[in-house]
């Protein structure tokens, strides 16, 4: 059985990241002691559902389950966000969405939970180099793209506020988003797009 506390520097880590995307997107409900005991509970459940056949580490799994946690508290807050409800779900879909939208579900019990997390992890596994370093960006951004994805964010509140209409901008960190952040091409980053939805239907078939 882990120990947590052979996982606690892990488990701070992601907390304090965790606390700074949730101020960046307005959330003030959580201080990073909140988060810490949060991740707690998400160990807890981990260890009950890790299953050490599988040729992944522990620390491998409860790290995904973690993000995993992390992420959907995130979504939770954007659907019940007004401005975000606004916007279209149609946009991710042009921009590319997130591994996590292509493979997930919000509505899991623990056990689906944890056969979503074993699926996300095998997919991770057989990426090529370049799509795992850009999707690991929509999971981890770096404070660059984090303060142009706020920037375009609050660009399209300040459109729509000054009477200009509807300005789209997605709910969250995309594989397009990073694509044109970083001056990917389109070709570049349909390859990408297709490869991560070819991998999650192989993997979740």
């Amino acid at each position: 059985m882990e120990r947590i506390e052979d996982h606690i520097g892990m488990l701070n880590k992601i907390a304090i990241k965790a606390h700074k995307r949730y101020v960046a997107m307005g959330i003030t409900t959580h201080e990073v002691e909140d988060i810490v005991g949060e991740l707690a509970l998400v160990f807890m459940k981990a260890q009950e559902a890790f299953n050490a056949e599988s040729g992944y580490k522990f620390s491998t799994y409860f790290y995904t389950s973690a993000w995993n946690h992390v992420n959907r508290f995130i979504d939770k807050h954007l659907r019940n966000n007004a401005d975000a409800q606004a916007m279209s779900m149609d946009v991710e879909v042009e921009e590319g969405a997130s591994l996590h939208e292509v493979i997930s579900s919000d509505a899991l019990t623990p056990e689906q939970q944890a056969m979503q997390d074993e699926i996300a992890m095998s997919a991770f596994a057989r990426m090529s180099s370049l799509t795992k370093k850009v999707v690991m960006m929509t999971r981890e951004p770096s404070k660059e793209l984090l303060d142009a994805w706020n920037a375009k964010q609050a660009f399209a509140l300040r459109h729509r506020e000054l009477g200009f209409g509807e300005r789209r901008a997605p709910r969250r960190i995309t594989i397009g988003f990073v694509c044109a952040f970083y001056g990917i091409n389109k070709n570049v980053q349909t390859k990408i797009m297709n490869e991560v939805k070819d991998i999650a239907n192989e993997v979740a078939a």
